[in-house]
């Protein structure tokens, strides 16, 4: 078992060697995204920069169901009763290599959204499939306009889908950009700042309002004076969630 960034509001995750690999959200060149994002939760942990030792235990559990604790402990639980039941299904045979990787990357990439996303795992509602986003340019004479255009796909084990909600994603907060109707599976950011950083989720919501996993995607900044915008025709800085049954 294995946590990363700083413990008190990062995630335990589980890790085997014999899956032969690690997934890209315990990995990375310099540091790894699950490490990234505990530590950009860090800062509300801590807050007094005179007397960093302090933690604010308010911010963990303020006791109406919006603290750290509130999605972060119902991840873990996610996690270990998903683990707990692979080892019993793994006890009556011995999985393969390939086996464990999937389920592996599958939890794992879960969870990572969920965290980002701030928000406990659904047990009913999967995450949209193959969430992905493309810079566009829009130049007029008078203007120019960047734009986030993201795409995803049904997924098709749900069943009942009404709409999907947009969501951009801080460090401990998420702003509602739109909720569409469950036939639209595309969405147009305008006016992004391409100087910064953003994190988009997507989520599924049935006939009864229930809300279900989230899909993410991060995209990077970018110097829009390195290059045109409009003369990029592939999708770019994807990082797609899968799912767990």
């Amino acid at each position: 078992w294995v946590i990363l960034g700083e413990p008190v509001c990062g995630i335990t995750v589980p890790l085997w060697t014999f899956a032969g690999a690690t997934p890209h959200e315990m990995n990375g060149a310099l540091t790894a995204p699950m490490c990234d994002a505990s530590i950009a939760k860090d800062k509300f942990c801590y807050p007094l920069k005179k007397s960093p030792e302090y933690i604010n235990t308010f911010t963990l559990d303020d006791g109406v169901g919006s603290g750290l604790f509130s999605y972060i402990r119902p991840i873990e639980d996610w996690i270990f009763a998903n683990t707990a039941a692979a080892k019993i299904e793994w006890g009556g045979f011995f999985p393969t290599t390939e086996q464990v990787r999937n389920f592996e990357y599958g939890l794992i990439t879960q969870a990572y959204a969920c965290f980002l996303a701030c928000v406990a795992p659904s047990e009913t509602i999967l995450a949209p499939r193959n969430l992905t986003c493309q810079r566009v340019t829009n130049r007029s004479l008078s203007q120019l306009e960047y734009i986030h255009t993201l795409f995803w796909q049904a997924n098709t084990a749900n069943e009942n889908i009404v709409s999907y909600r947009i969501y951009r994603l801080g460090d401990q907060s998420k702003t509602l950009l739109a909720e569409l109707g469950g036939s639209f599976l595309e969405f147009w950011d305008r006016g992004v700042d391409t100087t910064r950083d953003y994190v988009y989720a997507v989520t599924a919501v049935n006939g009864d309002g229930f809300e279900g996993n989230p899909a993410v995607v991060s995209v990077d900044s970018f110097a829009s004076d390195e290059i045109e915008w409009d003369k990029l025709t592939t999708s770019i800085c994807i990082s797609a969630s899968t799912t767990v049954r």
